[in-house]
């Protein structure tokens, strides 16, 4: 299985990306895993001005866009990795989001996997990490899409979940479960 992990985090060695060595490490054994810094991407926001539509799923705007979309069709399985940002992914990971209906077609005849790893500063039973849980189920339902994965952790100071070993441990053999 091909399996596109997404650090949305604009941080360098954050927890985000943390969480999300604990998921390649469960399925690098047997899956092909690319790891991709959503941020090195530069996505600017959507303008809904439908030109990617009328450009056979490009977005006018010249950004990295593009190759993460192709690269996230020909997946097998996806799995965002993000901070918490006011109630919500962050903004990075919210463009890559925006960017679906460029190649929604094409995410619609391809069954995937889909997941989602979120690190905030609340406690994991607070209602921003349901939010942000509901919106990848929606997705998921949307596009006939199987979530497996719904990981929550809280970690407020840079390298605070390396603390929770239980939680990454666990993480990783949830990861080492899907197929």
């Amino acid at each position: 299985m091909k399996v596109l992990l997404l650090n949305c985090s604009p941080r360098r060695n954050s927890n985000t990306s943390i969480a999300l060595e604990a998921v390649r490490k469960g399925l690098a054994p047997r899956h092909e895993v690319e790891l991709i810094d959503v941020a090195k991407a530069g996505l600017r926001g959507c303008l809904a001005c439908d030109g990617c539509r009328r450009n056979g799923g490009i977005c006018v705007q010249p950004d990295g866009g593009a190759a993460l979309l192709e690269k996230i069709v020909a997946a097998d399985c996806i799995i965002f990795g993000s901070p918490v940002y006011w109630m919500g992914i962050s903004a990075q990971g919210k463009a890559l989001l925006d960017r679906f209906y460029a190649v929604e077609e094409a995410l619609h005849k391809a069954p995937k996997k889909l997941g989602i790893v979120t690190v905030g500063a609340a406690g994991t039973g607070d209602g921003q990490y349901d939010l942000i849980s509901g919106q990848f189920r929606e997705i998921a339902d949307f596009l006939h899409w199987e979530l497996v994965l719904d990981a929550r952790f809280s970690g407020w100071e840079a390298g605070a979940i390396s603390a929770d070993q239980d939680g990454l441990r666990k993480l990783t053999e949830t990861a080492a479960g899907i197929r």
